[in-house]
């Protein structure tokens, strides 16, 4: 489960999943959260998906669940990683069949495929975007940096580097 404390209140909140409520967390082994740049918590569980809870809302206690039954592109219900593209406002999430790019514009989701022969990757272990706006993708596999502002102009043909053996 989770469990939130709100600013200000001295009290925490805790959250569990709850089978038939649909606005509850949906999974209770959660992978980790942050809160983003329009102050919503994101939960992204192993073997739950993703829960957004707008923090905006006072007392709000409804998540929206995104997972594989409702949303196509999440390949995967286990979400191990994850973090927030200012460029190209969104979050980046890591799951062991890949990448997944959240446009919040849009509320969009999308699998991002890279030019090499396997796009699988046993596991993204770790997210990271640098000072110079360049996502760090860490697999069990190698390292992929993607430049963001080249992904800001094509989501399909975007700059990046794929370091397999970090030994050379």
């Amino acid at each position: 489960g989770l469990n939130l404390k709100r600013k200000g209140e001295n009290r925490f909140e805790h959250f569990i999943s709850q089978r038939g409520v649909a606005n509850s967390i949906s999974h209770n082994y959660v992978s980790g959260i942050f809160i983003d740049n329009d102050n919503h918590l994101w939960a992204y569980t192993w073997g739950g998906g993703l829960n957004e809870l707008n923090l905006n809302q006072k007392g709000n206690r409804s998540f929206k669940r995104y997972n594989s039954s409702n949303t196509e592109e999440l390949k995967s219900d286990y979400i191990s990683s994850a973090c927030e593209d200012r460029v190209n406002r969104g979050i980046w999430f890591g799951s062991p069949e890949g990448v997944i790019f959240y446009k919040k514009q849009t509320g969009e989701f999308m699998m991002i495929q890279f030019n090499i022969p396997d796009n699988h990757f046993e596991a993204i272990r770790a997210l990271y975007i640098d000072i110079e706006s360049k996502l760090w993708v860490g697999t069990t596999n190698g390292l992929f940096i993607i430049d963001l502002f080249s992904f800001a102009l094509s989501h399909t043909n975007f700059d990046y580097k794929y370091i397999r053996n970090l030994s050379n």
